[in-house]
């Protein structure tokens, strides 16, 4: 099965393949679009022409040898096997993960790429998911969640549970195809540790009984700017308090804060802002809208005293329609 491969600008300028002929670097090029995810794939000359050069009358397995008394590929076999295998594919070519591990027999001496194929089964993905409690455990926030390998796939990582955590695609991004067992990563997990258990106590609901207190407020570890090494406490989000709370109410005497605040509280979504007082800005702008609509938000029931409705309203009743309006939701 043909795949989608890269093709580099170096491609046109080696001043070792330019001695090859027209065809025989086509057929290099073509090479790599049949081959597997190591860069092996069955030396039958004759079915390589017919996926490659079908409408050429040419010699391929000249090309083949052409190509491999260059060093580009080397033929080789295995029993009863014949094969090919493209020198320095992994160095050029980034196979997409999901492509199936190689079947074909490596030559003698040769060293694979070592990238673990597959994607990670929704078992386990679910597993890992419930372990960490469906937050990062590096930043603690709960939306937009994906599966990061500690060791990466392509540095030998495998899909073990062990080798698998919970990681917003912002902390994600951050940490790359980087071995996280082998860098000083720059946030700690502090919400949320590996083994899934919460490494910030809860607070006391007797000792602490202030009811707008932030309850899950973003910590973490990073190292001090002293050079000595050691690391310090950093709040990545202020979290909501009572003078935060009186400050908007100054701001927006028209909002009761405190009761945008406990209903926002209550929905499921609140959980998954990470910056939680931009968060209830957000809402008690959107109260703020609404008071300006004279209580009715984008999803209200359309004003039938409007005249740009009634104008719609005779419209879809001339021409037979029914239903909501067109324009108005």
């Amino acid at each position: 099965m043909a795949r989608t491969r890269l093709i580099k600008p170096g491609f046109f300028t080696n001043d070792e393949l330019v001695e090859c002929s027209a065809f025989a670097r086509l057929v290099f090029a073509g090479l790599w679009t049949i081959a597997d995810r190591e860069g092996r794939l069955e030396d039958r000359p004759k079915r390589i022409k017919a996926e490659l050069l079908p409408y050429d009358t040419i010699d391929v397995d000249g090309l083949l040898d052409e190509l491999s008394g260059r060093g580009f590929i080397q033929r080789y076999a295995v029993g009863s096997g014949k094969y090919i295998q493209v020198v320095n594919f992994t160095k050029h070519q980034s196979p997409h993960f999901k492509e199936p591990a190689s079947s074909i027999p490596p030559p003698s001496g040769w060293e694979d790429s070592g990238v673990t194929p597959g994607a990670v089964p929704t078992s386990v993905r679910q597993e890992v998911m419930e372990r960490d409690q469906w937050k990062c455990v590096r930043c603690g926030a709960g939306d937009r969640l994906s599966i990061d390998h500690i060791v990466p796939r392509t540095k030998g990582g495998s899909n073990a549970i062990e080798n698998l955590r919970v990681l917003c695609t912002r902390c994600n991004s951050a940490k790359g195809n980087r071995d996280a067992s082998a860098i000083n990563e720059p946030y700690m997990p502090q919400i949320i540790g590996m083994n899934g258990a919460s490494s910030t106590p809860d607070p006391d609901p007797v000792s602490d009984p202030d009811p707008v207190s932030d309850p899950d407020p973003v910590t973490s570890e990073v190292p001090c700017k002293d050079g000595t090494g050691s690391v310090e406490p950093r709040v990545r989000h202020k979290p909501i308090d009572e003078s935060f709370i009186a400050d908007l109410q100054a701001k927006h005497p028209s909002v009761n804060v405190m009761d945008v605040y406990q209903r926002v509280q209550n929905r499921k979504t609140w959980d998954g802002y990470k910056d939680k007082r931009r968060a209830l800005r957000d809402h008690i702008g959107y109260e703020l809208e609404r008071q300006r609509n004279n209580g009715r938000s984008k999803h209200s029931e359309p004003d039938e005293d409007d005249p740009i409705v009634r104008r719609l309203r005779l419209d879809a009743e001339r021409e037979g329609r029914t239903g909501s309006l067109p324009g108005v939701s």
